[in-house]
C-alpha cells in the first residue's frame, strides 16, 4: 500500500528526530499546517529508487528527510526567495549515495557539535578557489569551492559554514540578509581594538575594518595568527598624498589572498579617507565566532 502524503511527512520528521530532536521540532514548527503538501513533494516515485542497487528503505528514508529539510528551509516563507532550483537534483545526486553520506548532508542543517577556531582558520586557508557556485541542494561541508568574485563578508560566512559554526538554516536566513549594512548585525560586533593590537588577534578570530562613521564601508576576513589574515575582495592598494600604499600579500591577491592585517588596515584607512584632507583612523574590530549569539 502506497504511503499517504501525511504518512510520508510524519516518517521524514521521525527520521530527522533520530538525528536531532531540535531539528525535527523546528521543521515541524516551520511546516505549520503544510504536512500533506510537504509530504507530497518528497515522494521518490518515478525516480528509480526501487531498482536493484539503488539503496534500501533506510537510505530512501534519509533522502526523503533531506528533501524535507530543503523544502522547508530553502523556500519561502522561511527564505525571502526560493533558493532551491529543482528537487530532482537531490534525487539524482543522492540516488546512489549511502545512508551515512545523506545523513552528513542533513547535518549541514545544524551547526556542528564542537566547531573550533582552528577549524575556522583552516577553512579560510583551504577554501580559496574562486570557481563554482554555492549549490543549495547538494552543498556539504566537504565542498571546497569559494565561488567567483566573492565579497569579503560572503567568504567569511562560507568559512563559518564549512567549519561548522553555522548551518544551512542560518545561511538561508541570516546569511542571505548579510550585506554591507547588515554584516555586523549577523556576523557579530566583537570588540574594538587599537591598530597596535592587530598582531595579537588570535588565529580563528574575524577582523572587521570599517569607516569610523559608516560601518557599511568595510572589510572582513579571518586572522591566521601572527598578524596574518585571509580574505576575499581585499583592496590591494590606495593612494596617500600621491604615493601608493599596498597590501603585503604572501600568497594570492585581491580575489583571495593571505596578507598582513597591518598593511590591509593601512590601505583601508586611505581608501576610506579618499578625498579628505587627512585620512581618519579606521575602526578595527575583533570578533570571536565561538561567542557570537546569532549563529545557529
Amino acid at each position: 500500500m502506497a504511503r499517504t502524503d501525511a504518512v510520508r511527512f510524519t516518517e521524514a520528521v521521525a527520521y530527522l528526530r533520530g538525528i536531532s530532536a531540535a531539528l525535527a521540532n523546528d521543521i515541524t514548527m516551520q511546516a505549520g499546517g503544510r504536512g500533506d503538501q510537504l509530504g507530497a513533494s518528497i515522494s521518490l516515485e518515478g525516480a528509480g529508487f526501487w531498482k536493484a542497487g539503488h539503496g534500501n528503505k533506510a537510505q530512501h528514508a534519509a533522502v526523503r528527510a533531506l528533501m524535507l529539510c530543503q523544502r522547508v528551509y530553502l523556500t519561502p516563507p522561511y527564505t525571502t526567495f526560493k533558493l532551491s532550483s529543482d528537487i530532482d537534483i537531490v534525487k539524482t545526486t543522492f540516488h546512489v549515495k549511502s545512508e551515512e553520506q545523506i545523513k552528513q548532508a542533513i547535518l549541514c542543517y545544524l551547526p556542528t557539535a564542537n566547531p573550533t577556531l582552528e577549524g575556522f582558520a583552516k577553512a579560510a586557508e583551504a577554501i580559496k578557489n574562486p570557481v563554482g557556485a554555492f549549490n543549495w541542494e547538494t552543498r556539504t561541508r566537504t565542498d571546497q569551492s569559494l565561488g567567483p568574485n566573492p565579497v569579503c563578508f560572503n567568504a567569511v560566512k562560507l568559512w563559518l559554514f564549512n567549519s561548522g559554526f553555522v548551518s544551512l538554516r542560518w545561511m538561508a536566513s541570516k546569511g542571505q540578509a548579510i550585506d554591507a549594512n547588515q554584516a555586523n548585525t549577523h556576523l557579530g560586533d566583537g570588540k574594538v581594538i587599537r591598530k597596535d593590537e592587530l598582531l595579537n588577534i588570535p588565529r580563528g578570530h574575524m577582523f572587521n575594518f570599517h569607516d569610523a562613521i559608516n560601518k557599511a564601508v568595510c572589510h572582513w576576513g579571518v586572522s591566521l595568527g601572527g598578524g596574518w589574515a585571509a580574505g576575499s575582495n581585499t583592496t590591494p592598494f590606495a593612494k596617500n598624498a600621491g604615493a601608493e600604499v599596498a597590501v603585503n600579500f604572501r600568497s594570492g591577491g585581491s580575489i583571495y589572498g593571505e596578507f598582513t592585517l597591518a598593511s590591509s588596515a593601512e590601505v583601508c584607512k586611505y581608501k576610506y579617507g579618499m578625498g579628505k584632507e587627512v585620512a581618519p583612523e579606521i575602526t578595527i574590530r575583533q570578533i570571536d565566532p565561538s561567542i557570537v549569539s546569532t549563529y545557529f
